[in-house]
């Protein structure tokens, strides 16, 4: 519905491939409703998905094969707040496993880490560049069937387009009674 230049969302629900996603919140379009200035604050929820489900929406998104570098098996859920603007959205919330999951032959009881994520930023290169992403990790935590736990933050920085784009990743991490 509208309220002045205003369009709220009070609960829609819909799916992103195979990820069943509610969205509910403003987006504020402004003057003209010119919505390459439309501020969004939007709230959105990814109910228990499997993590192929996640991959095959990706591939769709892409229009290419995602490879993994390990097998993974699981299961996620997601709550997450979608701010700034068209040109520069910034989407950031939780990730968390549901089930039980297995990294390569690894089995972890838990997995769960806040996320933010901003297209035109990277860590090594922190100007301006709408042809990458950066995805922030902070609170990571793992939790291993055999027992201890790992935690820690990264960030991975992915570049899109060009064959000049650079992809790269940070991480720090650490172990207990692993």
């Amino acid at each position: 519905r509208f309220q002045g230049t205003n369009l709220i969302v009070d609960s829609l629900t819909a799916n992103y491939g195979l990820v069943p996603v509610a969205i509910a919140g403003i987006v504020a379009a402004g003057t003209n409703f010119d919505l390459e200035q439309a501020r969004f604050d939007l709230v959105t929820n990814v109910q228990p998905v499997a993590v192929a489900n996640v991959v095959s929406a990706l591939e769709q998104e892409l229009g290419q094969k995602v490879v993994l570098p390990v097998a993974i098996a699981g299961e996620v859920k997601a709550d997450a707040k979608l701010t700034g603007t068209a040109a520069q959205p910034i989407l950031a919330g939780t990730i968390a496993s549901t089930k039980p999951a297995t990294v390569d032959r690894l089995q972890l009881n838990n997995i769960s880490t806040n996320f933010q994520l901003e297209r035109g930023r990277m860590a090594q290169t922190p100007t301006p560049n709408s042809q990458s992403l950066a995805l922030t990790l902070s609170d990571i935590l793992v939790v291993p069937a055999a027992g201890g736990k790992i935690g820690g933050k990264g960030e991975v920085d992915i570049g899109l387009g060009s064959d000049n784009s650079r992809s790269g990743l940070v991480f720090d991490l650490q172990a207990e009674n692993v």
